[in-house]
This record gives structure tokens, C-alpha cells and sequence, in this order.
């Protein structure tokens, strides 16, 4: 800072650097040079800290904590189906399925006439079928019923039931897993599918049966 001061100095007294309007001379001196230069770096290296530093770290706390969500939701989702006698032939579809195939959530909201219960909107992965969507949003379903708070009864401590409702938004970037039964993935979303990107895909070309319960859903 000091080479920066002493150089600074002679630009504006011998090149007639920054005279219109000119420096005061009272601040032309190489010590005050030095002091306002070390504040303006330490100025932007807070700005910086703020603006990338922080909020990266934001943005990695907030994944963190929507990763360990969605564990969470998987692990209840994967044990309903286990011990539900109607779902449990669906537990190696959910396995093969994984966190990575359920849906994500959108910002949470405030859900009316539920002082415990916030909303959080499903967005399912664009390479979902409608049956496949509507099947982990009726397992969805059954896992809110277990565990949500009876009326008349003592609630649970902890953060309060998170509701999913269906959504019409989608995750392009989720990736699609492989060898699935051709009825899993959504028929507009294979088609567009470059040659060599489906032949990876590998789809099974027979139907996996969800059963009459997992009927598509309406818009």
C-alpha cells in the first residue's frame, strides 16, 4: 500500500492527475493516501465476504438442509410401503427410485386453519410419468395421515408437518434413472430424447403395474 500511496502521490502532484476539480492539499498527504486506500480494500473485501462468501455458504446450508429433508421424506415414504399391506409390493420400485427420484419442494407457505402445518408444493422430476407422479403423491398422502397431529391429541415437538400438494411445475434437471418399465417415464420426455441418450436410458418396454389406485392425476 505504501509503493500504491508514494505513486498515487506523484501522479496527482507532478501528472496532474484527478484537477478537475482537484484534491484538496490537505489530503494529499502519503500517510492519509495510505489510510483511505487500506479502508476502500477493506470496504470491498466486506462487500465480497457479503455478497460471495456468505451467501454461498447460504446456499450450501440451504441444499443441506433440502438433501436431509428429502432423506427424511424417503425414509417415511419407503417404511409406509414397507408395513402397508396394499403398498409393500411397491417397496423395490421405491428402492430402485431413490432420493434422487422424488420430488422436490417449492418455498413453504402458511397453510390456513393449520397453525402446525406448512405447505410445501411437490415438483416432480419432467422425466416422471403421470402414474409414477401420482403414485408417490398418494404414498405422500398416507404418510402425512401417519404423521400428522390428531385434534384432541398432544402434538409432537419439533418443526411443524410439512403438507405436499400436488403442483403442475416440474424439475428439468433431475436425472432420470436407468432400466426403468417404459410406463415410469413420461412418453413426451422419452420422445424428445436424443437416439444415443435413450438407448442409455435402456426402458424397459413393458408396463410397471401400479394397480387401480394410481390412476393419473388431474390437472
Amino acid at each position: 500500500m505504501e509503493i500504491f500511496a508514494a505513486d498515487f502521490y506523484q501522479k496527482v502532484t507532478l501528472d496532474n492527475w484527478y484537477n478537475s476539480p482537484p484534491i484538496p492539499m490537505r489530503y494529499l498527504q502519503e500517510d492519509i493516501i495510505n489510510d483511505c486506500f487500506y479502508y476502500h480494500l477493506k470496504h470491498v473485501k466486506s462487500r465480497y465476504k457479503h455478497f460471495i462468501i456468505d451467501m454461498a455458504c447460504d446456499s450450501k446450508a440451504a441444499q443441506a438442509k433440502e438433501d436431509k429433508h428429502l432423506q427424511k421424506l424417503y425414509k417415511w415414504c419407503l417404511d409406509t410401503i414397507a408395513k402397508d399391506p396394499h403398498l409393500s409390493r411397491h417397496k423395490c420400485l421405491l428402492e430402485v427410485l431413490g432420493t434422487q427420484g422424488m420430488s422436490s419442494d417449492e418455498s413453504d407457505t402458511e397453510v390456513p386453519g393449520h397453525s402446525r402445518s406448512t405447505t410445501y408444493p411437490c415438483i416432480y422430476p419432467k422425466w416422471h410419468s403421470q402414474q409414477l407422479s401420482a403414485f408417490l403423491w398418494r404414498v405422500d398422502a398416507v404418510v402425512e395421515k401417519i404423521h400428522a397431529s390428531l385434534v384432541g391429541r398432544h402434538k409432537q415437538g419439533g418443526n411443524p408437518l410439512q403438507i405436499r400438494p400436488h403442483s403442475s411445475k416440474y424439475n428439468n434437471a433431475a436425472a432420470a434413472p436407468i432400466g426403468f418399465p417404459q410406463n415410469c417415464y413420461d412418453k413426451e420426455w422419452l420422445d424428445s430424447l436424443p437416439v444415443r441418450s435413450r438407448a442409455t436410458l435402456q426402458a424397459k418396454d413393458v408396463d410397471y403395474k401400479f394397480g387401480d389406485e394410481f390412476v393419473p392425476m388431474t390437472e
